[in-house]
Parts: C-alpha cells; structure tokens; sequence
C-alpha cells in the first residue's frame, strides 16, 4: 500500500514510482541504505533489488535510453510472471 505525506492511505497491489531525471530516492523511500551508490542512483538494475522492488531506467546503454527502458521492463515483467 501507500501511505501520503497528509495521512492518507491507499491498498494496492503495485506502484510505480516516476522520479524524473534525478531520481533523489531517498525523499521517497527513508530505508534505502545500501541500495544506492554515491550519487543517489540503484545498485541494481532490472532485477528485484529487494522483495518486490526493482528500478527501471537508471541506465542509458549505447543503444538508446528509451530502448533500455523498454528492454529492462520487459525484464522486470518476465520475472514478476515467473514469481506469480
């Protein structure tokens, strides 16, 4: 679930969270320790960071940023219908 900055809470099954160009993750999430490297960006990429966490688009690979993305989703959604 999600719980916002004035109280509410919300049930959900997913969130997907779009930080933009800089990312900044650890406004959204406190408890980021270790999951980060110096400049504020994912460790790990396209694979489940934690239990039912993974970051998408943090790379921008020779052949294109917006191919990467599309490219490591389809990984992500691999590996969450391969868990369900």
């Amino acid at each position: 679930g999600v719980t916002c900055a004035d109280g509410g809470e919300h049930a959900c099954d997913d969130v997907i969270l779009a930080t933009g160009y800089r990312p900044q993750l650890q406004e959204f999430m406190p408890e980021v320790d270790g999951l980060l490297d110096e400049r504020g960006y994912p460790r790990v990429r396209a694979a489940e960071a934690q239990p039912g966490l993974y970051f998408v688009g943090f790379s921008n690979p020779p052949t294109g940023f917006l191919r990467g993305i599309a490219r490591d989703a389809v990984r992500v959604a691999e590996h969450i219908g391969a868990a369900a």
